[in-house]
């Protein structure tokens, strides 16, 4: 049985650091700027090499802001073994006790956590998109200086219950007397494609069973897609960052000039209800939702009340990802408003 899906608290939480030792026997400091990165590190994990080494540029680049390495999942005497093997500098913590665990709420990989000198959650990162650890270049920059009120500006202000989002996206309409129901799809998504089978039939039978509700499907552009601009993002993170920090199979996939398993299935573009809404978003622009909202994983489900406070999922629809599920989902969420 998998465990249910923490992800932790969003920005403007306070959260105290455990007062561990690191893998390198340093105890972790309070009162400074840190950049906690949730991974796993062992010699079977590809990734783990890619974001130690993300970690040290960020830690050599930017001194005033502590870099931590937390591994929740691996054996500790491990841990240590692969830290002594590859030389790793920043500081290490194997969260044999889950002491980093509990205190982030936290039991998915990859996720960060830039939090100020009074601990708080000044951005999150969830997943390895490129465009946005690239953007956090510039955030760790601003960091470094206590630049909070520009660190801020930028970040993603997690969706949370009961409450308003902080910003809407920009063909998102919150509020106004009706319900929204948002649907966040991508067409190279394996579960997305089996969600858009019946999607149509299923989300008009909605709309007229709820005349009241609005609906806005977000649907991930081309652009995510292309090779070409795959490649001209992965060129500009790895002269940032180095190859060593990039994705080896993403490097591998790009530069032979195709993406493994990269069929797309886009929704209809015609035959919709009046009050559904399809909005074609590309990659960090105002309709981005895991940018802006950090609801990053596809296919996701959003519902928000009349007043444009959010009500859920939390922390976010797990599925079974087809048409009926998603309609049975809004249903029962939107029978609660």
């Amino acid at each position: 049985m998998s465990l249910p899906w923490r992800l932790g608290p969003g920005p403007g939480t306070v959260v105290t650091l455990p007062e561990v030792e690191t893998v390198q026997g340093d105890v972790i400091a309070t009162g400074v700027p840190s950049l906690v990165f949730f991974t796993m590190l062992s010699n079977s994990v590809e990734s783990a090499f890619e974001h130690a080494a993300l970690a040290t540029v960020w830690q050599e680049r930017y001194p005033g802001v502590q870099v931590i390495l937390v591994d929740t999942r691996s054996d500790a005497e491990e841990v240590r073994r692969w830290v002594q093997a590859t030389g790793v500098e920043v500081s290490v913590v194997a969260d044999a006790d889950d002491a980093f665990e509990e205190a982030f709420d936290t039991n998915r990989l990859p996720i960060l956590y830039l939090l100020d000198e009074s601990g708080v959650i000044q951005d999150k990162i969830v997943g390895g998109d490129l465009g946005r650890l690239t953007e956090f270049n510039q955030v760790l920059a601003w960091a470094a200086s206590r630049a909070w009120e520009k660190v801020v500006a930028q970040r993603s202000d997690w969706l949370v219950v009961g409450k308003a989002p902080y910003r809407e996206l920009a063909d998102v309409p919150l509020g106004g007397g009706h319900p929204t129901v948002v649907y966040h799809t991508d067409p190279l998504c394996s579960p997305c494609q089996e969600v858009a089978e019946g999607l149509q039939r299923e989300l008009n039978a909605l709309t007229k069973r709820y005349p009241e509700v609005s609906i806005v499907i977000l649907e991930v552009g081309a652009k995510a897609g292309d090779v070409e601009a795959l490649h001209e993002l992965l060129e500009g993170y790895v002269e940032l960052y180095g190859r060593e920090a990039a994705p080896a199979q993403l490097l591998m996939m790009v530069e032979r000039g195709r993406l493994a398993g990269a069929e797309t299935v886009q929704l209809p573009r015609e035959g919709w209800a009046q009050n559904i809404k399809l909005v074609t978003y590309e990659p960090g622009d105002t309709n981005d939702p895991g940018r802006w909202w950090g609801q990053t994983p596809v296919p996701g489900l959003m519902v928000f009340d009349a007043t444009g406070v959010y009500r859920g999922p939390a922390p976010l629809w797990l599925g079974p990802f087809r048409a009926e599920a998603l309609r049975e989902a809004i249903t029962t969420l939107i029978a609660d408003l």
